[in-house]
């Protein structure tokens, strides 16, 4: 669920993996990655599974930490914003 909002966060990081992947996926690999869990049926949004809206602020400075290591650093802005998609199920673009 999270994976293709991670993906699209991080492809200004990684171009030309990036590329290879939208090339690999014929598209835009996020909204690809996307679109295939909705073929599959599994759910499509943090909130069908219980996250709660009030979630994003408590879970924001937790990705924060856990997220040390990434390719591309994230703030807690960036992280709500992330969260927000993620349990709006909106289609990253």
């Amino acid at each position: 669920m999270i994976l293709p909002y991670a993906l699209h966060f991080n492809a200004p990081a990684i171009p030309a993996i990036y590329e290879r992947l939208n090339d690999v996926l014929e598209g835009d690999a996020a909204g690809k990655v996307y679109d295939l869990v909705a073929t599959l049926g599994a759910p499509q949004d943090l909130a069908s599974i219980g996250f709660p809206d009030d979630g994003v602020d408590v879970a924001a400075p937790l990705i924060v930490k856990a997220a040390a290591g990434n390719v591309r650093p994230i703030d807690e802005e960036q992280a709500r914003d992330l969260l927000r998609s993620a349990v709006s199920g909106q289609r990253p673009s």
